[in-house]
């Protein structure tokens, strides 16, 4: 049988019903919706497992009468909760049963970690989604999620200035993560994945704008990485981007911040077993310290499927042409290097499908395209122009191969300059 929701208001009024979120969590009640006012900071964790029954949990009230009928304030929709040396919020699921919780209206800051979900049972689900809720200035991933069964799910939020060791944005194991299409993960720092961290995960992503670099609002973007993914790091993962007709998925402006590691994957980095397949995107402006500006892929364990990706168009098209689907603006920071858009090494494959491929690399930089140890690009109905290498446009060794089709070269190197119309496997020297 279904048990109506229990509203159970937090605030200062004397008529609240309790003064602090975890005195609501821990009454005991059936199906709680718990309403906390912006009356206050609240500066201890809430700690929430599915055995505590609760199915709400929001904020941005003025006053608990009005949190009690659901009237927001709008001019604070938010409640704050400060992390104070822990995190802000802790949910987890442990008992047989399946658990969902909704959070809306936070602002969860200056912690260790902003929220943790932890899923302990394979065969059932935690799902938690949070909408309006942003999180900033955390000591650790902003979100981190882990446990087979868990999937959060994340919409109209910003996540940013956190840092970690994984993930300075999101760190994901194990689980499932969706992003919105007005999300903002940016000004994130991490060793490996300065937006997203994923280990053996699925993450989609819808977010994303059609601005400027230097005016993006929402997606992926300005994070960056010490060592690999400046935005997205992908280990035994799956990354899967629709952008809309109207928006973009954007990967932008992520960085590597040095070369003393591997330093590859401006935008986004593979290893094996893992998967990028992405329509309707831009992945511009990114940057890598020694290979890869866009993208770096490694085959680092035969034991695992090789990794793939397909970045393409959507077959309805999208409202702007000039950025869907692109690969524009990538480089590499360091000298004499390859790859300033793609590095793939190891074996696997990867296609692009009608994409616009502009303003990559440098003069400094030996090649656009690096492909090593039996890896293969194929390219369809691409438009290269204006694109700058010191040396070759393509760079393939060790059996590897590169096929290109229907798309046209027009690339600002002196010594390479064509229309392609058939397909071939390139080779420079």
């Amino acid at each position: 049988s279904y048990a109506a929701p229990t509203i159970l208001t937090v605030g200062n009024d004397t008529v609240c019903d309790f003064q602090t979120p975890q005195e609501a969590v821990d009454s005991g009640n059936v199906s709680m919706d718990i309403r906390v006012t912006n009356q206050t900071n609240i500066v201890t964790r809430v700690v929430i497992g599915d055995g505590d029954d609760v199915i709400s949990l929001s904020g941005g009230y003025q006053n608990c009468n009005d949190a009690l009928v659901g009237t927001v304030d709008d001019s604070n929709p938010y409640t704050s909760m400060e992390g104070s040396g822990d995190s802000a919020l802790n949910i987890s699921k442990d008992t047989d049963s399946n658990y969902s919780l909704n959070v809306k209206g936070f602002k969860l800051y200056d912690g260790v970690g902003g929220v943790f979900v932890t899923s302990e049972l394979a065969n059932k689900s935690l799902t938690v989604n949070f909408d309006f809720v942003d999180i900033y200035n955390n000591i650790s991933s902003a979100i981190q999620v882990a446990g087979t069964g868990a999937v959060v799910t994340f919409n109209n939020g910003k996540i940013y200035n956190n840092s970690s060791f994984w993930g300075g944005g999101i760190s994901c194991f194990d689980s499932e993560l969706n992003l919105g299409e007005n999300v903002a993960i940016y000004n994130n720092v991490a060793r490996t994945g300065g937006g997203i961290h994923a280990n053996n995960c699925t993450v989609n992503i819808l977010a994303g704008d059609n601005n400027t670099l230097d005016t993006l609002e929402w997606g992926i973007f300005n994070n960056q990485a010490l060592e690999t993914g400046g935005g997205v790091h992908l280990d035994e993962s799956r990354l899967i981007g629709s952008g809309s007709a109207s928006h973009p998925v954007s990967i932008s402006g992520n960085t590597i911040a040095d070369d003393q590691f591997s330093d590859q994957g401006g935008g986004i980095y593979m290893l094996s077993g893992s998967s990028v397949m992405i329509s309707n995107a831009r992945i511009d402006g990114n940057t890598a310290a020694t290979a890869g500006g866009a993208l770096a892929i490694l085959h680092n364990d035969v034991n695992l499927q090789a990794p793939f990706f397909v970045i393409d168009r959507d077959k309805d098209g999208c409202d702007y042409a000039e950025i869907c689907t692109s690969l524009s603006n990538n480089s590499i920071s360091g000298s004499n290097r390859n790859g300033s858009i793609i590095v793939h090494d190891g074996g696997g494959f990867g296609y692009v499908i009608q994409a616009i491929i502009t303003g990559n690399g440098s003069l400094s930089s030996n090649s656009l395209f690096k492909l090593k140890s039996g890896s293969l690009l194929f390219m369809f109905s691409d438009l290269l122009v204006s694109n700058v290498s010191g040396s070759n446009i393509f760079d393939q060794e060790d059996e590897s191969a590169i096929y290109i089709q229907y798309s046209t070269l027009a690339i600002s190197v002196p010594k390479y300059s064509s229309v392609l119309t058939s397909g071939f496997s390139p080779s420079y020297s």
